[in-house]
């Protein structure tokens, strides 16, 4: 089986061949050699002749390769997969039934920040009359899914939830985004009680909160470009595209906590002068 928590020597050779085309059974044996991966030449027959039977591979001569149609086979069923599991009636039951902290990866803000819009949304629907609390240190979501950034900003409205969002700071890139801002939504750009956490995000209502976490060395690569980005000019549509879509390892937490959520929410009532009911 492909992509376990532990990959099998089946799952290396297919990445391998996956990126090395025509490999031959004494070459993967000598790259693997070379990646500290002790395996017989044996062995690595054995795995190849179960991978040909499955018609995962085949052999031209002595040289391997993956077929083409198992991989549009096993994009179609990853993208079924993905819709299936990030349409917003099962991410409501999901975190409606999340009663401890769980942690997903990503390696790319592009990909975790389509995540979280679903998430987003979900929490809305579990939570429909409560307000969402935002923490940005950065404002760069719209800068790499704008279009469907507008959409969740419209549904949001649509929704008439109300938004306490901050931003950790005020550059030309991110004042872009208040004219898509919802319609319901307070923000500011101000120093705030959470200013001195640049790599953290998080966005909580109701009883649930989702954090991510980026390296301290990607959270300067966008202050770095943020901060020398100061009127459209300058703004190099490729440049920001290529940053916020670069290999870089995420992380995203959910977590029901309610204990964690009353404090912060504290912070967020003092900051913007918010006048709870009851």
């Amino acid at each position: 089986m492909l992509l376990q928590k532990k990959a099998s020597l089946e799952e290396i050779i297919v990445k391998l061949l996956a990126l090395n085309p025509k490999l031959s059974a004494k070459e993967i044996y000598e790259k693997l050699k070379r990646q500290g991966l002790s395996y017989s030449l044996r062995g690595i027959y054995k795995e190849l002749t179960k991978l040909e039977a499955l018609e995962i591979v085949f052999k031209v001569k002595d040289k391997y390769r993956v077929r083409l149609t198992w991989i549009i086979n096993l994009l179609a069923f990853a993208d079924s997969a993905y819709d299936s599991y990030t349409e917003q009636n099962h991410l409501v039951d999901l975190l409606s039934s999340q009663k401890k902290k769980t942690k997903y990866k990503f390696n790319s803000l592009s990909k975790l920040d389509l995540y979280w819009m679903q998430l987003m949304m979900a929490l809305h629907k579990l939570y429909p009359n409560e307000p969402m609390f935002l923490w940005c240190p950065y404002q760069w979501f719209h800068l790499v899914h704008d279009y469907t950034v507008r959409q969740f900003f419209t549904a949001v409205d649509i929704s008439g939830a109300k938004r306490y969002h901050i931003i950790g700071s005020g550059t030309y890139l991110e004042r872009l985004a208040i004219d898509s801002f919802p319609r319901n939504s307070e923000y500011s750009f101000s120093e705030s009680p959470f200013s001195d956490d640049m790599n953290t995000y998080f966005t909580f209502i109701g009883d649930h909160i989702i954090s991510a976490v980026l390296p301290s060395s990607m959270t300067k690569k966008i202050d770095s470009l943020f901060n020398a980005i100061t009127r459209e000019k300058d703004n190099d549509k490729q440049v920001v595209s290529d940053l916020l879509n670069q290999d870089v390892k995420t992380s995203l937490i959910i977590e029901e906590n309610p204990k964690k959520i009353k404090k912060l929410k504290k912070k967020f009532v003092e900051f913007f002068g918010i006048r709870e009911q009851g």
